[in-house]
């Protein structure tokens, strides 16, 4: 029971400082989640509030549709290379 409130309150503090400063919101929640329910778990954890802030500040700074543009090829260049 506990746990889901310690969840809660690491990514609300990697919340404010991501709000802030614009970065860290995995390096903080990956590395203190890691110490509370183990390091598969905590990145398993992390990967769709990282993606949804990271997203969420790209389309509210107005430049989501050159960045895409800009990164498409470089992009699909590694998802291919990865496979």
């Amino acid at each position: 029971m506990i746990e889901p409130l310690i969840i809660g309150l690491v990514f609300l503090s990697a919340g404010v400082v991501k709000g802030t400063v614009g970065i860290g919101l995995p390096t903080i929640s990956v590395a203190v989640l890691t110490a509370v329910i183990g390091l598969d778990q905590a990145i398993a954890v992390s990967l769709l509030p990282s993606f949804a802030s990271n997203l969420w500040q790209a389309i509210d700074g107005g430049a989501a549709r050159h960045l895409i543009r800009r990164l498409a090829q470089s992009s699909l260049t590694k998802i291919t290379g990865s496979s």
